[in-house]
């Protein structure tokens, strides 16, 4: 789905003001992306029983964000530093399966 600017939905936009999501001294990424905005971009792109692929996983947040929304997933990152920190965000997360 294609949105001109004047046409984001508002709970979309807000995702960066409202996010409190505290970002580890230990994610150094330049990146880091709201952990609520991806969780609601997973849940919107991803099909039903679908996978979901991260060519470029950085940090892990759209990796984790399919784990609480219990989508799975494939992430792709080449930095072994992002991979490390990936790896401990994902497998911290308490999953209903």
């Amino acid at each position: 789905m294609r949105y001109r600017a004047s046409e984001i939905p508002e709970h979309l936009l807000n995702f960066f003001e409202r996010s409190g999501e505290s970002v580890s001294v230990h994610n150094n990424h330049p990146t880091v992306k709201p952990l609520d905005l991806m969780r609601e971009l997973v849940k919107l792109v991803t099909p039903q029983n679908g996978v979901c692929l991260e060519p470029f996983a950085g940090s892990g947040t759209t990796l984790v964000a399919c784990q609480l929304e219990d989508i799975d997933f494939v992430g792709i990152e080449q930095e072994e530093e992002y991979v490390k920190i990936s790896n401990r965000r994902v497998s911290s997360i308490k999953t209903k399966r």
